[in-house]
């Protein structure tokens, strides 16, 4: 949250505060989920600028706050392994963008393609596959962090998709 504060130019925030109000609202939350091994709590932190003018230019306040709620398996086949479309013609992070931030202008534009995959391919999620300068957060890069395709994609995702591909090989 704090990269992607950093770099939505919004302000910053006690990190050591934040998590302790979500420890809280978890505790407080944890009845809200069934005693269900398909279900889990939702918790997504959100912020948003509140400048009290409209224009494009850095906010000097915000609102940071978390929505949680209960969840079941995110596709109707539950738990199962997902079919994917591989696209070449859509794009959801490149070098130098804001994939490797957690912004809603990254899924905005996927909910377009995503129904495609479903309505022509019969595939519930899409892979974006790279062309020339742009990356797919399903690519495996083993670079530092900061460089190549991982300063592109979240690095939690980029970083648990290799440790699980080598755990793969290894098992394989």
């Amino acid at each position: 949250m704090l990269r992607s504060a950093e770099r939505s130019a919004l302000p910053k925030f006690d990190a050591t505060e934040f998590l302790a109000c979500l420890k809280k609202l978890i505790a407080v939350d944890r009845d809200w989920v069934p005693d269900s091994a398909s279900s889990t709590l939702y918790v997504r932190p959100t912020m948003i600028g509140t400048e009290p003018t409209l224009g494009v230019m850095p906010s000097h306040s915000a609102l940071l706050y978390i929505i949680t709620g209960p969840v079941g398996p995110y596709y109707p086949t539950g738990f199962k392994p997902v079919s994917l479309y591989a696209d070449p013609n859509y794009v959801r992070a490149c070098i130098g963008g804001c994939g490797a931030y957690k912004m809603g202008a990254n899924y905005g534009p996927t909910i377009y393609v995503q129904m495609e995959a479903v309505r022509s391919h019969n595939c519930q999620q899409v892979s974006r596959t790279p062309r020339q300068g742009e990356v797919s957060p399903l690519t495996i890069d083993t670079s530092p962090p900061s460089t190549g395709i991982q300063s592109a994609v979240l690095p939690q995702y980029t970083f648990q998709t290799d440790r699980q591909t080598q755990t793969d090989r290894q098992m394989g």
